[in-house]
């Protein structure tokens, strides 16, 4: 049989040609080990998970110009070209595997292979981390959260857990499309004008001409439980908490860099997941971006964490998910220099990508082993120089930093402001239950942000 390949669908092409020299737009993240893995039992793991999928045994071959990718059968696919074993150096502590895969991230994927890759960094303190790269043309995050999480078995035995899927939609939604259609249709041609109108953001610390050098920073973690606790005594949600957490670490930072962010406009693009129950396995890529304004220019950190949350309730029944879809699909159609430069327009509108990604909620076991800690790092593009990434993994979030040495040289001051941040607001909400709640309908929408949309 021929091997004619599979064209790639609109959206995975746009993704696929998204890399440039100074971002590569590849998920990347470890597993740690407290003790060691064998290359074999990888192998082991990999034949009951990623090799059961078509797409990480075959390559992109692009039609180049306005020519479509296609998925093309590896005739020569070795898993061994994708597992690669590594010794860090003495004293293989946080800071030695940094550094390891900070080099690792400044390298594209091969082209003539599959794109993706393993490696095995032995002598990380008494065990091992297994740090994965993906390339965002095969899979979005919650895609491939779940075939990583498909690989492990829970410790305790228990069954494994569901896999990430959207909200299910209310009982009436379809019914009353016939009535709601023209409404949400002329939303979205409005959201989709305003989408592409609106200025760029403000000139900051954490934005720049781009090195392509990245530099890695993880926080200490913090207990879901407490958050959850936090959260439910201000009367937000844990969604809402972790947003205003971000946005004070990035007032913390920049006032530490000499800019206090007074009167600058910095959005976030935020990843909305599409995946119903049915597809949540499967691959390619089911997401809408979102790009919701952070209010960095409030100096309280309980107002800010008010605003926050009456910017995300409304976000949420807005149409921009299908906006930026249309978009993303309207790039995947068009060649790849007019690509770039479109993309690098949008992206202008937006300061940093960040990403806060549910985990199982019990420790798994992979290769045999137990699996005590998972991060991963959101990929940025276009002239992003910043991504926060937010997991959670059996009671405890981690929150990892990816940054373009040019505009952030020290990104871990940037994961202490973080833990900093939720400390105050810790503080804060525990002392003031649900006085958030009660107030949040009451902040006006300002004027240039998606409330006055």
């Amino acid at each position: 049989m021929a091997n004619t390949g599979i064209a790639l669908t609109r959206n995975d092409t746009a993704w696929f040609r998204m890399d440039s020299a100074v971002n590569l737009m590849v998920v990347t993240g470890f597993f740690k080990f407290d003790t060691p893995i064998q290359v074999d039992a990888i192998k082991g793991a990999l034949d009951n998970g990623f090799l059961k999928f078509d797409r990480f045994k075959q390559r992109v071959v692009d039609g180049g110009g306005m020519g479509k990718p296609r998925w093309i059968d590896d005739e020569n696919f070795d898993v061994d070209k994708h597992i690669i074993v590594e010794d860090l150096p003495a004293p293989g502590d946080d800071a030695t595997l940094r550094a390891a895969i900070e080099v690792r991230m400044r390298e594209p994927l091969k082209s003539d292979r599959p794109l993706w890759e393993m490696v095995l960094f032995r002598g990380y303190g008494g065990g091992c981390a297994l740090f994965f790269r993906v390339h965002h043309c095969i899979a979005d995050g919650i895609a491939l959260m779940q075939v990583l999480i498909g690989m492990c078995e829970p410790l305790d035995g228990a069954a494994r857990e569901a896999p990430v899927s959207k909200p299910k939609r209310k009982w009436w939604f379809w019914p009353a499309i016939p009535v709601t259609g023209s409404w949400w249709l002329l939303r979205y041609l409005w959201t989709s004008n305003y989408l592409v109108a609106r200025p760029k953001d403000s000139p900051t610390v954490f934005k720049g001409e781009l090195s392509g050098v990245k530099k890695l920073a993880w926080a200490e973690t913090l207990d879901l439980a407490d958050i959850k606790a936090t959260a439910k005594a201000g009367g937000v949600k844990i969604n809402d908490l972790l947003m205003a957490t971000a946005t004070g670490a990035l007032r913390r930072y920049s006032e530490h860099r000499g800019d206090a962010l007074d009167g600058k406009t910095v959005r976030v693009m935020v990843p909305v997941n599409l995946r119903s129950a049915k597809a949540a396995e499967s691959l390619g890529n089911k997401f809408a971006l979102v790009t919701p304004t952070l209010p960095v220019d409030i100096a309280d950190p309980k107002e800010r964490l008010r605003v926050t949350k009456v910017r995300m309730d409304r976000l949420k029944k807005s149409t921009e998910p299908f906006a930026t879809v249309a978009l993303t699909n309207v790039l995947g159609l068009i060649g790849t220099k007019l690509q770039h430069k479109i993309q690098t327009f949008l992206v202008n509108k937006a300061t940093l990508a960040m990403s806060n990604v549910p985990g199982p909620r019990k420790k798994l076991q992979f290769a045999g082993e137990p699996i005590s800690q998972i991060l991963f790092w959101v990929p940025v593009f276009g002239p992003t120089a910043l991504g926060l990434s937010i997991f959670s993994y059996a009671g405890e979030v981690t929150v990892g930093v990816m940054a373009d040495e040019s505009q952030v040289p020290d990104p871990q001051a940037l994961a202490d402001a973080f833990a900093a941040e939720y400390g105050e607001l810790r503080k804060l909400c525990r002392g003031v239950a649900g006085a958030l709640e009660s107030n949040a309908e009451a902040a006006p929408p300002q004027e240039g942000t998606e409330e006055a949309a």
